[in-house]
C-alpha cells in the first residue's frame, strides 16, 4: 500500500514538473510592420497535454491553466480588471457560482480580442456558459484555449 502511494505520489510530482515546464516568458513589445499596433503574444498549449495533465494531477493543473488562461484572455483583450488570481479567488468564496460569469466573460474577452487583432472568432460566451453549467467545463476550456493558441506564433 505505502509503494502503490509513493508511486502515486512520484508520479503527480514529476507531471507537476514537467507542467511548470511548459510555460516560457517573453518580454518586450512585437509591433506589427505596418500598423505600428502592439501584437499579443501568446505561448502555444496542447489541448491533449493541458487534458492529460489535468487528470493526472486530480484537478491541480487545471487550476493553474483557469489562472493563467484568464490572464492571457484579459491581456490581449485589454481588460486590467480581471486577473487569474482574483477570479480564483472570486470562484473560491462563491462556492464556484463565479465561474459561471467567468465562462461568459472569457467568451466575451475572446471575441473582443479577436476583432481587434482581425481574428476569426465567434463569440462562444453562452455556449462555455451552458457547457460549465452542465458540468462540462473541461471542454470550455479547450474550446478557449483553441481560441486562444490562435493568437499564438506558433499555431
Amino acid at each position: 500500500m505505502l509503494r502503490k502511494l509513493l508511486f502515486t505520489l512520484c508520479i503527480v510530482l514529476t507531471s507537476w514538473s514537467l507542467a511548470y515546464a511548459q510555460v516560457g516568458r517573453l518580454q518586450g513589445v512585437v509591433v506589427d510592420k505596418d500598423t505600428g499596433e502592439p501584437i499579443p503574444f501568446v505561448p502555444y498549449r496542447s489541448l491533449l497535454t493541458a487534458v492529460i495533465f489535468s487528470f493526472l494531477t486530480c484537478g491541480l493543473y487545471q487550476l493553474y491553466w483557469f489562472i493563467v488562461m484568464t490572464d492571457e484572455i484579459s491581456k490581449i483583450s485589454d481588460d486590467h480588471n480581471t486577473t487569474g488570481i482574483k477570479a480564483f479567488l472570486f470562484s473560491l468564496l462563491t462556492c464556484g457560482i463565479y465561474t459561471f460569469y467567468w465562462y461568459y466573460k472569457m467568451g466575451k474577452n475572446l471575441y473582443i480580442a479577436g476583432q481587434k487583432y482581425n481574428k476569426n472568432l465567434s463569440d462562444n460566451s453562452i455556449l462555455y456558459l451552458v457547457l460549465g453549467i452542465f458540468g462540462f467545463g473541461i471542454v470550455s476550456y479547450c474550446l478557449m484555449q483553441s481560441d486562444l493558441n490562435k493568437f499564438s506564433n506558433q499555431q
